[in-house]
């Protein structure tokens, strides 16, 4: 209630707030019910826990994120999945999970040859992906290399009929 009113009274300034605390005269009285109600005494409790500090950090970028997608449709592209490590792919389950209802796209690409076993156990983003495949997060589309010919298509699509001469295409191809 008490950030409901401080949104409604103060939330244009706030937006746009350039430093001066004469545009936020007033709002110590409103926030005063909130810092004086014992419960937030500035400890920050967890501060020594990793897991704990960890979740804070998920927390924070699952929320800008979604602060983000509500005024714009947000496309976050992460490439080279296979190379990440197990708790980037563990704050991308996260991300997925707490922004579902968001416009939040969440796009990420790998290959497919190299997921290869790790210390005996199967590759981070195979466990990842089976975790996010039982929760219904995400829709898998495999790509296939284009054929030479359609990569002259392509070129023509892209530059017009300019003549690059007989190999250009192939060598793109290649």
């Amino acid at each position: 209630e008490i950030l409901s009113e401080v949104s409604r009274n103060y939330g244009a300034v706030l937006a746009d707030w350039d430093g001066n605390k004469a545009k936020l005269q007033g709002i110590e009285a409103t926030l005063s019910p909130l810092i004086t109600s014992g419960k937030y005494d500035g400890v920050q409790y967890g501060l020594h826990d990793p897991k704990a500090r960890r979740n804070l950090l998920f927390d924070n970028i699952s929320l800008g994120l979604m602060r983000h997608a509500k005024t714009t449709p947000t496309l976050l592209c992460i490439e080279d999945l296979q190379w990440a490590d197990p708790s980037s792919l563990t704050l991308m389950h996260y991300v997925a999970t707490g922004t579902r209802r968001c416009r939040l796209l969440i796009l990420g690409t790998y290959r497919p040859e190299d997921l290869t076993p790790r210390g005996g156990g199967p590759h981070p983003l195979v466990d990842t992906m089976r975790l996010m495949g039982r929760e219904d997060l995400y829709t898998r589309m495999e790509l296939q290399r284009l054929p030479e010919a359609s990569m002259t298509e392509f070129l023509t699509a892209l530059f017009g009929d300019f003549d690059f001469g007989r190999d250009f295409s192939s060598t793109i191809y290649r």
